[in-house]
């Protein structure tokens, strides 16, 4: 028996379908049917449920074939057959005779939101979006070019451009996704990440270092003894000896693999070549990943220069690499000058190597990266020596130097401009379980240390250097386990909070979305804790930004290749008027920052934000968005006096056993989460109340009465006495209720109305009190009032 489910309003939402996609013959309907094995038996799931599938039908009920044009019908013919009943749905046929793309997404809601990477991608393409059948899976439909279908089952990510069939719904995920747009780059970018790779390679090959520039293997190679057969492919295009143009690209690729083992430089000089086509080569995986690596395997024989430049020079931290650019500035300059002799010496003689040139030299020798595409976004460069990116312009313009020196600070910028359009977009590395340090990177996972990489796209790292197993050290008695015991007044769930701030600080790449605000009064430890932290992560590793500083204009670009901001001595109570910045980098959200005199650009910050204060801030945003980004740590530890040892913060938490012992302890920590104490949930209550002079009367007084109806007037009167009483600015009467409302929940009616007399006031409020505050007595008439309906009601 054939079950079919017939999806209400379908005969509405099919409008949303574009209209190109109705213009294309190429239509079927279909049916939910139960999924049947060879011998015929009904397939089932591990729970013993049925599995179905969409069975392409035509009108006569016959199955169809998605292969068959014969079989495709009218969308007007698959709407009008689908109305008069026997079907589940209609569906579309991609094939080689329409411009379209369909990528299919599985699971893509969690608690009614779409997932991380389904937004990412429905964001990236920004076309013609409809949520599936499903009802949790999404397809999306692009104009796009011509590519290998592919199903990722593990990434739940589909999509085809031909001889593939989608079951439409018209039930568009947002209103500004009903068209169907160009999104070619898109489509090559999301196909290259998302398709399935072959389990097996015939022989796999891993491309190796760049020995020459592409200028001087295209001299090589048209001087070779092969030179004219490659000349007539390069310079000419000429394919007359080959069967095919995908055979002729095969046979440059076999003449360039003699020259260089490099994938990335035989691709470009493969488009720089005369058998350039866009469709074919400006596909990833078409040369990089098919004819370059098959000629590669099939060469055995290359070309090898003078001197060993091909055992790891990239991002080699063993090379020096100011001694290899100044060396290749003299060859660079040598090649031109030969040119410029073989071109009868016209013009003035080259003594200089272009801004663009330079791009290309620096980026056979280091690793450039973009981190996002934001206007202005600054290039990153891999600095192999510390493993880690920078983005500060001082110190690429000293690499360019190391190459053509004679280049001003104008003509630097230029071969940045260039480095900045050529670098790959990467996306930096944001894990918890990764975290750099001095001597490499440590892997929460696997417990070991793992050699810096470029692959590895970290802006910065730790000072000290990750040890096995080092031995608790003890200086003059003192061991930094009972000194954090003390300081935490042997409280166990402080002590485990404190070890926590530590691992948080380690890594700047990874945001668990809270500040630590450590508060306390007098000599409490909190301020040679902080020193800790210094010491172990770096001096410069650390921005000094306090909360109130965040706001403040030029101020942000401290926190660039930052592991922490540390904010020291916050002012007890300062006031804060805007902590928008201050929430997104705790949140590691994206900001602007302002750089002086140059163009300011938006990035995202993921480093630790630690505040010492003897008393918190005032916010003006007394909303959840900033007190769920605050941890309060108290430190009520007093060492006036005799057990004060100026030794621990002058010697002991400077000493490189006991740095190195608190980074293996903290470091091998693995939570998600904070674990909040008692004591620091109960200090952020009080926090928000007396950050809040509306919550604070609420709390302080309103509660006090247990009033069960009460005139909105008498309430508001003794918030502007109570605000005047504790040196608070008090809100308007309008103002006043929008909050307070807000805090009285559900078991309030905050619109009711009543008549009050002076008896039933007098139950819940001295009369001195009401005058004290300015108050006149009821008059009987009707006010307005807050209510409690849940409380038991007093007659008036």
């Amino acid at each position: 028996m054939v079950t079919s489910i017939v999806t209400q309003d379908m005969d509405l939402r099919t409008l949303n379908i574009p209209q190109e996609m109705k213009d294309h013959k190429q239509w079927l309907l279909w049916n939910k049917e139960p999924k049947k094995d060879s011998d015929g038996n009904i397939k089932r799931d591990d729970q013993g449920n049925i599995k179905y599938t969409k069975v392409p039908k035509r009108p006569n009920v016959s199955n169809a074939d998605k292969t068959n044009p014969d079989h495709y019908i009218s969308f007007q013919e698959a709407v009008s057959a689908y109305e008069n009943g026997g079907f589940s749905g209609i569906g579309f046929v991609f094939t080689e005779n329409d411009p379209f793309v369909g990528i299919d997404l599985d699971d893509c809601f969690q608690d009614g939101e779409l997932t991380e990477k389904a937004k990412k991608i429905v964001d990236s393409l920004a076309s013609y979006t409809e949520v599936s059948q499903s009802g949790n899976g999404l397809h999306i439909i692009v104009d796009g070019p011509d590519i290998d279908g592919f199903n990722n089952q593990s990434e739940g990510v589909e999509m085809y451009s031909k001889v593939a069939y989608f079951a439409m719904t018209g039930d568009v995920l947002r209103d500004d996704l009903t068209d169907i747009e160009e999104r070619h780059v898109q489509v090559l970018y999301i196909h290259d990440k998302y398709r399935t790779r072959p389990s097996k390679q015939t022989k796999p090959v891993n491309s190796r270092p760049q020995l020459d520039s592409d200028d001087h293997i295209l001299i090589e190679a048209r001087n070779a003894s092969n030179g004219e057969k490659f000349k007539a492919l390069f310079d000419d295009g000429d394919i007359s000896g080959y069967p095919s143009k995908s055979e002729a690209d095969l046979g440059l690729a076999g003449i360039l693999s003699f020259w260089s083992k490099n994938i990335e430089q035989i691709e470009r000089l493969m488009k720089r070549s005369a058998l350039y086509r866009a469709d074919k080569y400006d596909r990833s995986d078409y040369l990089r990943e098919r004819t370059i690596p098959f000629s590669l395997s099939n060469t055995t024989e290359g070309y090898r220069k003078e001197r060993d430049f091909a055992l790891h020079v990239k991002n080699s931290a063993k090379v020096d690499l100011q001694k290899e650019l100044k060396e290749r500035r003299s060859k660079e300059l040598a090649l031109m000058e030969k040119a410029w002799k073989e071109n009868d010496s016209q013009g003035r003689k080259p003594t200089t190597i272009s801004p663009l040139r330079c791009a290309v030299v620096l980026q056979e020798y280091i690793s450039f990266a973009l981190f996002d595409l934001e206007e202005n976004t600054k290039v990153a460069m891999y600095m192999p020596n510390e493993g880690i990116y920078t983005r500060n312009t001082t110190l690429i313009k000293r690499v360019i130097s190391w190459l053509e020196p004679k280049h001003n600070s104008s003509k630097a910028d230029d071969v940045i401009y260039y480095l900045t359009n050529m670098a790959e977009v990467r996306e930096k590395t944001e894990s918890r379980y990764l975290i750099p340090v001095e001597n490499g990177i440590f892997n929460l996972k696997t417990k070991t240390l793992e050699p810096f990489s470029p692959d590895y796209v970290f802006t910065a790292k730790i000072s000290t250097p990750y040890v096995e197993q080092p031995e608790p050290p003890v200086i003059d008695d003192w061991d930094v386990e009972s000194w954090m015991n003390s300081i935490a007044c042997d409280d166990p769930e402080i002590v485990h909070l404190l070890w926590q701030v530590i691992n948080d600080s380690l890594n700047g790449n990874y945001s668990r979305k809270k500040s630590i605000f450590l508060v306390g009064e007098g000599n409490n430890g909190k301020g040679t804790f902080q020193e800790l932290i210094t010491n172990l992560i770096g001096s410069d590793n650390i921005a000094t930004l306090k909360v109130n500083q965040f706001d403040e204009e030029f101020m942000l670009s401290a926190l660039e290749g930052k592991t922490a901001v540390i904010g020291d001595d916050v002012p007890a109570n300062v006031y804060i008027d805007d902590s928008s910045n201050f929430n997104s980098v705790v949140t590691g959200d994206r900001v602007q920052v302002n750089v002086k005199n140059k163009q300011p650009y938006n990035t995202v910050y993921k480093c630790s934000v630690i505040q010492s204060t003897n008393g918190m801030p005032k916010f003006r945003n007394k909303t959840n968005g900033t007190i769920r980004r605050i941890v309060i740590v108290p430190f009520n530890a007093d060492f006036d006096g005799q057990q004060e040892n100026e030794n621990i913060k002058e010697d002991y938490i400077r000493d490189e056993q006991v740095l190195q012992y608190v980074l293996h302890r903290a470091i091998n920590m693995d939570f998600k989460k904070f674990d909040i104490p008692a004591v620091s949930q109960n200090e952020l209550e009080v926090f928000k109340q007396d950050n809040d002079p509306v919550l604070d009367f609420k709390v302080s007084v309103f509660d006090e009465w247990n009033i069960p109806k009460v005139p909105k007037y008498i309430v508001y009167g003794f918030y502007k006495d109570f605000c005047e009483n504790n040196g608070y600015k008090a809100l308007s009467d309008r103002q006043f209720n929008k909050q307070f409302k807000t805090y009285l929940g559900k078991d309030w009616d905050t619109e009711s109305q009543g008549r009050f007399d002076d008896e039933y006031i007098g139950i819940y409020f001295h009369t001195m009190d009401l005058i004290r505050a300015g108050l006149e007595l009821p008059d009987g008439a009707n006010k307005k009032a807050y209510e409690n309906v849940r409380a038991q009601a007093v007659q008036v």
